[in-house]
């Protein structure tokens, strides 16, 4: 009964036969269409909206209908457009197949190595074009080839060692380009040095005293060759009192050299002595405005000033002897300096000539003297050092064993602290013994 008058009400609204009704076009098959003109949305009612579709756009459509004796194509969701706005859609399948063709075109870059083996570097390129094939026919037509490049490649060093080529320069390619080998071969090079003459000097600052530096010689065809022999950073003076001191080395250089590398070398002027001149690497030493001491001519000046250095490192050495035991200072006997200086060389005669110490005493005056050899390759600085180092050990082992009752074997230290002498002259003379070895004499004339 509920149905009977459910289908009477359905009828009784007026719906004829074959009328459109919204929500059944979904679900039939659908299909394209693309719009001829502006084409704007109407109800499913016929009632034309704001909304519209440009031309020859395409829009889905379930199927035709008509409303009110207009046809309208079904957009769905309640969207109808005139049939008169629009035609349907025809995907047109296309008469031609394409594809892309592909060419490799190699370039083979081969190193022969210095040590016989040949090592490749393959450089490949790629060049396409489109070609169009007819589903019918079968003939294919030929887009343009495009183009492609081989880069730049750097050809590796080889020490020691010159490429015939240091790069193998970029190149475009082309479809007509053919594969190609590029072939690099080495060449031994030497390693020469472009030389300046120069005149400064240097010294290994910062290097570890103790340690030595590689040295080279210049061969005929101006290449460097490592040697045997190193270069002293310091000289090691053994002081006698259970320490040492280093004297860095200043040496004199008189020719730079760059190789081929960007390497800098210093040649260090030759030892008078007779040593070996030789080349080092200049990132091992400094410039410096300290004079020579390497040189002999250069190492060793003797002159008043060093006498006087001697002088007053003495005269500080004694009156610390004096002081210590509440006796007053010592000055310098100015004075007397000449004639001290004038017995002091006397002196060194006799002890060249004899081997001996002998006292040539001033008038007045009481006399200690000391002597002794040390290193020939000793610096100016390093020889005034050493020889007050002995003078000191000598005096020292003499307040050791100091007795006021002296039997005469601490004459010296008693000389040095007698209250009653007040000043002092010194001298001291280097010289070069029968032997070669450097010696010192010095003499220490006390007055009243």
């Amino acid at each position: 009964m509920k149905l009977k008058n459910a289908a009477t009400l359905l009828l009784a609204g007026g719906l004829a036969a074959g009328a459109y009704l919204p929500g059944q076009a979904q679900a039939k098959a659908s299909y394209k269409i693309q719009f001829t003109k502006t084409a704007y949305v109407y109800t499913t009612k016929g009632k034309k909206t704001k909304t519209h579709y440009s031309k020859n756009k395409v829009a889905t459509a379930y199927k035709t209908v008509k409303v009110k004796g207009k046809s309208y194509y079904d957009l769905g969701h309640g969207e109808l457009v005139k049939t008169s706005d629009a035609k349907k859609y025809v995907v047109k399948k296309s008469a031609y197949k394409t594809s892309t063709q592909t060419k490799k075109i190699v370039r083979t870059i081969q190193l022969y190595k210095p040590n016989g083996d040949v090592t490749k570097k393959i450089q490949n390129a790629y060049v396409k074009r489109i070609v169009k094939q007819n589903t019918k026919t079968k003939k294919k037509t030929y887009g343009k080839w495009s183009t492609s490049s081989w880069t730049t490649y750097t050809v590796p060093e080889e020490d020691g060692y010159e490429a015939s080529q240091s790069t193998v320069a970029s190149e475009d390619v082309f479809s007509t380009t053919k594969n190609k080998t590029v072939k690099v071969t080495y060449k031994e090079v030497k390693n020469t040095l472009t030389i300046t003459a120069v005149n400064f000097n240097v010294t290994a600052t910062g290097k570890d005293p103790d340690a030595f530096i590689g040295a080279y010689k210049l061969n005929s065809d101006q290449t460097l060759e490592d040697v045997e022999s190193n270069v002293e950073v310091a000289q090691n003076v053994d002081l006698l009192d259970n320490t040492s001191k280093n004297y860095p080395w200043v040496y004199t250089v008189i020719e730079e050299g760059v190789d081929k590398k960007g390497t800098h070398f210093y040649h260090l002027q030759e030892d008078t002595e007779g040593a070996t001149s030789v080349w080092v690497k200049a990132s091992d030493f400094t410039k410096t405005t300290e004079a020579n001491n390497v040189n002999a001519a250069a190492r060793f000046q003797w002159t008043e000033k060093e006498n006087r250095a001697v002088e007053q490192a003495d005269l500080q050495l004694l009156n610390s002897y004096r002081a210590a035991v509440g006796v007053a200072p010592l000055t310098i006997a100015v004075d007397q300096q000449a004639a001290t200086d004038a017995r002091a060389q006397k002196g060194v005669e006799y002890r060249k000539a004899t081997g001996q110490l002998s006292h040539n005493y001033a008038f007045g005056a009481s006399e200690n003297l000391a002597g002794g050899y040390i290193s020939q390759k000793l610096s100016t600085q390093a020889f005034i050092d050493f020889t007050m180092s002995r003078i000191k050990d000598s005096w020292d082992t003499e307040k050791k064993t100091y007795d006021s009752h002296s039997t005469g074997k601490t004459g010296h230290y008693t000389t040095i602290i007698n209250p009653m002498y007040t000043k002092v002259a010194i001298s001291t003379v280097p010289y070069t013994n029968d032997k070669g070895y450097l010696c010192y004499f010095t003499v220490e004339e006390y007055f009243r």
